[in-house]
């Protein structure tokens, strides 16, 4: 797996794991289990990121793209 693709994979887990903490958010509210776990998921992500790729982890958001370390991410998915 080049660097581009690992980029790639890592950002869209965690787009995908911020959108659904906001889903469950919106949904169940802030004092519900289910929120606490897509939390804890996401924090698990951003963890890993960091301890893998050092403190070089950045996110952007630039003409409605998102971007990981300059690299463009693509979510596909329901």
């Amino acid at each position: 797996m080049t660097d581009t693709e690992q980029l790639e994979t890592r950002g869209r887990e965690l787009a995908l794991a911020t959108l659904g903490a906001v889903r469950t958010l919106e949904t169940h509210g802030p004092d519900n289990q289910a929120f606490s776990a897509a939390l804890e998921r996401l924090r698990g992500l951003i963890e890993r990121d960091l301890a893998e790729l050092g403190q070089a982890v950045r996110l952007d958001i630039i003409d409605q793209r998102l971007l990981l370390n300059g690299a463009r991410l693509r979510a596909f998915g329901t």
